[in-house]
């Protein structure tokens, strides 16, 4: 991208608007040697990129607004997570026209921090999850627009850190539910929109700043089928969840820690994001460097 920008600051206003430019990302690549290409979605080449914030309180409150867009590769990680099999370049584009939000965010002394925002936002080729009744599923891309509300509080007083995270939006697919029948009931697949709420929740506490440790939760709503009636299909929803964990990390030194989590501790068997189904505890462990 190319981003011409005009920056500028004067008693409690702070302007960032520029004008992103981009070119269209495409392949000559084909699927698995066949005449159908695989980058077939088109990209837009100018989008907004303008930030706004005004100070109401000094050091205390800030009111923001924002107008952005964009488009976006999925990294190949993401798309192994779903399919172990895919090829490097077996994926496309996702767009968003524009995402305009507005919202406030400050403190309430040194310790609470907050930030609420509502927005809007129009996205192009937005990658779905399909799936089959025997659990055979794909990536999909459809236009998708979604009213959202997220907010977040943090509580940061040593060696005590707490934090909540919320996520509710309405996702709205364009096309109507007879064309994404033909389209995609006919070869029985469902199609799923995003969860509408998604909930973080984090507990962390700090000893002698090396040793944290804590529990974890995330809560999800369900996430539901858009297709009538598909025969052989993937079940209309999927129920939501509640994700328990326990959380540790250990600090070597300056430079290098290891955490680990473990999750599930209701050991109940629920679908992830990805639609991936989780059943009894799980351990994720891994290192970090500080370079």
């Amino acid at each position: 991208y190319v981003t011409p920008r005009y920056i500028a600051q004067k008693d409690g206003l702070r302007m960032n608007i520029g004008v992103k430019i981009g070119s269209v990302m495409h392949s000559d690549h084909s699927w698995f040697s066949t005449d159908i290409p695989m980058y077939i979605h088109k990209s837009q080449i100018v989008y907004p990129d303008l930030h706004v914030a005004y100070e109401l309180a000094p050091g205390k409150l800030d009111f923001y607004a924002d107008l952005t867009g964009g488009d976006d590769l999925p990294g190949y990680e993401e798309i192994r997570e779903r399919d172990h099999f895919a090829l490097a370049p077996v994926t496309g584009n996702s767009l968003t026209r524009f995402n305009v939000s507005a919202g406030l965010r400050g403190n309430v002394g040194p310790t609470f921090r907050f930030d609420v925002c509502a927005g809007y936002r129009s996205m192009a080729d937005m990658s779905l999850y399909a799936c089959t009744e025997a659990f055979v599923c794909k990536k999909v891309y459809e236009d998708m627009n979604e009213p959202y509300l997220r907010g977040s509080l943090t509580y940061d007083c040593k060696p005590l850190f707490l934090e909540g995270r919320v996520f509710l939006r309405s996702p709205s697919v364009g096309k109507s539910s007879e064309k994404l029948a033909v389209e995609y009931g006919t070869f029985h697949f469902q199609v799923y929109t995003p969860r509408e709420v998604t909930v973080d929740l984090r507990a962390m506490y700090s000893w002698k700043s090396r040793i944290k440790g804590g529990m974890s939760a995330r809560l999800g709503s369900a996430v539901k089928g858009i297709v009538d009636e598909v025969d052989f299909g993937g079940p209309d929803r999927f129920d939501g969840f509640v994700d328990l964990g326990l959380d540790g990390e250990y600090a070597v030194d300056r430079t290098f820690s290891v955490y680990g989590r473990i999750g599930n501790l209701l050991n109940k068997k629920y679908f992830n994001d990805c639609l991936i189904p989780v059943s009894g505890l799980f351990l994720t462990a891994g290192v970090i460097f500080n370079l």
